[in-house]
């Protein structure tokens, strides 16, 4: 069913509704399934879904009960082609008309026999009515809107008929849908008319929204096109304010008044929201706001012409796309137009005149050509990079099988079903990224079952091989609520294309479990800058994961007479028949013995603190005092403390007895530093001295390795001090 509009202009009103024309069987199963929208006055509107040689549509339909409602519509809408103007699709219904109506009794039968239904093809953002309040409709589009809408009754009152004017009659926010790409598209010709130029079409009753009436048909009975203009000045304050128009104690030109006395006074700003009045080029806006002032004129003969007023709005988009382009321009990468030739579908980008809309397509994330690569902008215009997992090689093929995942950016994920033998090589080169700034690189996933974590972070322990280095990454962290991230590493980035080799090895089943994984694909992420001094330093003076030597930041010196400082002996806590520790002599610390702990998984800290040994109302802090003896032994992995005498707190901190790698370094962990009198301290707890109990605190810790046991850690006490 295809006709070129010079073909459809020629025909007959009769061939028209035919050329139209579908059998209701070949609908029925549309309706039966549809959703039902809305009923106003003579319409019922349904959404459903169209099949049509195997190309499924979606499609409003429309079941007009008044027959010279719709015979108006389609005789008005057969000579209208303008891309601001809805076509009609298709027709049904109409063979009922020809049934004999004395062989039908039932009144209900006879009413369904009057029905016809006006199909016209879905557009994508509904209409505008639903989208005036929302805060996601920018300025920018909002005036494309209202071009379209303005380029649209121009065409009405001056080009779709000779010496007649198309006087819409019902001009309001529900009559303009807007399709995938925001632009405006015009529909609801039931109460349309032509009326030859320079005449005053009667009509015994106004049928559109009292509102956008225009308030001469109550003197003179009739509409002209100057009608129409008036209703698009209402609607151009309801853009501008972000609402509808509605009637306030019967008063039909409520909302016209307001936004008159408003311009007058100006006051516009009152009725603006703040941040939809940010994005505002103060002329564009000016000129925007006369414009729609003018079509409020009580007197038809002082309302602007549509053509004026659409000289006015182009200008009004003119000067806000220059405030654009003067804005946005330089926030988008200076190769911004190479990267959409990249992009898989660059039509898209290319029709954005509108830098801000581009901005925030980057912002967002683009799909390159291939498929495989995800590019978007930081907020502060850092590039970012998200390579998939189609660029991975796989030598555990049995384990691997490709499946669609609703939630990611590339056609396909990678489900890895044995986690513990992944063996995924990762072997790639970036394209995009920004020259001089640190990023990190992240593996994303996340697992196959549908599963809830107490806490931001998942012990995972992924194992896996860089520059012949055997390394760990030891907690899994959410990007959002769909995928899950890891940290591999840290580089600081010296031109658009890095190389990267990986070997993923294994993340662990006692804590992810024996189900599957989809594997996403890499991100080469801008790090921000990291808040914590500390772990800055740390992380700088980290040289090896396996450096017992290192040296960590010293501590400045504090007031002695806020310090508390208990024994080894005093502190570690075991109630076992087991031997946890071993007893030893010291020349280096303040006690004459330290303790050094056996093999274990968990040891216990517990003492008691009295309250003159504290300053009132104040702050401490928990240190625990160690070193590591040199045949120590599975103290690199992050340690929980638990606070046995917090229950209902399920979450544990997390400590390290050695530092760690940078990227393994998350939120508040603890990582330990180095004191003046050659011991290495790590806080494991805070407290206040206004928590006491029966004139004491009570400290009980229990800290628990994530992964085998501990031994060789050196305890010479507990030290609290005062922050």
């Amino acid at each position: 069913m295809s006709s070129s509009s010079q073909d459809i202009a020629s025909m007959s009103i009769d061939e028209y509704l035919q050329y139209l024309h579908i059998p209701f069987e070949e609908i029925e199963s549309t309706l039966n399934n549809s959703t039902f929208l809305k009923q106003g006055a003579s319409f019922k509107v349904y959404k459903g879904e169209f099949v049509q040689s195997g190309e499924s549509i979606d499609i409003v339909a429309r079941k007009c009960m008044q027959p010279y409602l719709w015979l108006n519509e389609l005789t008005i809408s057969k000579d209208l082609n303008h891309k601001n103007i809805v076509s009609v699709f298709m027709i049904s219904g109409m063979e009922d008309e020809d049934e004999d109506e004395d062989e039908d009794e039932d009144a209900n039968a006879n009413a369904n026999a009057n029905e016809v239904i006006i199909m016209n093809k879905h557009e994508a953002n509904g209409s505008l009515e639903k989208h005036l309040s929302s805060p996601t409709l920018t300025w920018m589009q909002r005036l494309r809107v209202c071009v379209g809408v303005a380029d649209a009754l121009n065409y009405l009152h001056n080009d779709a008929q000779d010496n007649h004017y198309v006087i819409h009659g019902n001009i309001k926010s529900s009559k303009i849908l807007l399709d995938h790409k925001w632009e405006p598209k015009l529909h609801g010709f039931a109460y349309a008319v032509r009326a030859k130029k320079l005449h005053l079409h009667f009509t015994n009753k106004y049928n559109g929204s009292l509102p956008h009436m225009d308030p001469a048909y109550e003197t003179t009975g009739g509409l002209t096109h100057k009608s129409d203009i008036f209703s698009f000045g209402v609607l151009l304050f309801e853009v501008l304010f972000g609402r509808e128009a509605s009637v306030v104690d019967n008063d039909n030109w409520y909302f016209a008044r307001l936004a008159r006395s408003h311009h007058e006074e100006k006051k516009l700003d009152d009725l603006i929201d703040p941040s939809l009045r940010k994005q505002m080029n103060l002329e564009s806006f000016n000129l925007f706001a006369e414009t729609a002032y003018c079509c409020l004129k009580e007197k038809r003969s002082e309302r602007p012409n549509m053509n004026k007023i659409l000289l006015r709005l182009e200008k009004a988009l003119e000067l806000q796309c220059k405030h654009d382009y003067e804005i946005w321009e330089p926030k988008l990468p200076v190769d911004y137009k190479e990267i959409i030739r990249a992009s898989k579908t660059p039509e898209i980008y290319d029709s954005t005149n509108m830098k801000k809309d581009l901005y925030d397509m980057f912002i967002e994330g683009i799909l390159l050509k291939d498929g495989k690569v995800w590019f978007s902008l930081g907020n502060n215009g850092e590039r970012n990079e998200i390579i998939s997992a189609r660029k991975f090689s796989f030598e555990n093929r049995r384990s691997l099988k490709w499946r669609p995942v609703k939630e990611s950016r590339f056609q396909k994920a990678a489900k890895m079903l044995d986690i513990t033998k992944l063996k995924i090589r990762i072997k790639i080169t970036t394209q995009f990224l920004s020259p001089g700034v640190n990023y990190g690189v992240y593996i994303i996933f996340k697992f196959c079952d549908a599963r809830k974590f107490s806490s931001k972070q998942m012990y995972v322990n992924l194992k896996y091989q860089k520059e012949g280095k055997n390394l760990h990454s030891y907690f899994a962290r959410w990007k959002d609520d769909k995928w899950m991230i890891i940290e591999l590493c840290r580089f600081l980035s010296q031109k658009k294309d890095h190389e990267f080799d990986v070997l993923l090895e294994s993340f662990s089943r006692y804590y992810c479990g024996s189900g599957a994984i989809y594997v996403e694909g890499i991100e080469f992420r801008v790090i921000e800058s990291v808040k914590n001094e500390k772990t800055e330093e740390a992380q700088e003076l980290l040289k090896s994961n396996s450096n017992n030597d290192m040296l960590l930041p010293s501590l400045t010196k504090v007031n002695e007479k806020k310090n508390l400082m208990l024994a080894a002996t005093e502190v570690l806590y075991d109630n076992t028949n087991v031997k946890r520790f071993h007893l030893k002599p010291s020349t280096d610390s303040r006690f004459n013995e330290v303790i050094e702990l056996l093999p274990q998984q968990v040891f216990r800290i517990k003492c008691k603190i009295q309250s003159d040994m504290l300053l009132p109302d104040a702050e401490y802090a928990c240190h625990l005092v160690f070193k590591l003896s040199e045949t120590c032994h599975g103290l690199h992995c992050p340690i929980k403390v638990r606070n046995l005498l917090n229950g209902n707190n399920k979450d544990a901190e997390i400590l390290y007895f050695r530092s760690p790698s940078p990227w393994n370094l998350h939120g508040n962990h603890v990582v330990p530093e180095q004191r003046e009198d050659g011991w290495m301290e790590v806080k494991v707890w805070k407290f206040s001295s206004n928590q006491l109990k029966n004139d004491y605190i009570q400290v009980n810790l229990k800290l628990i390795t994530y992964e085998g046991t501990m031994s060789g850690l050196i305890v010479c006490g507990l030290e609290f001090r005062s922050m």
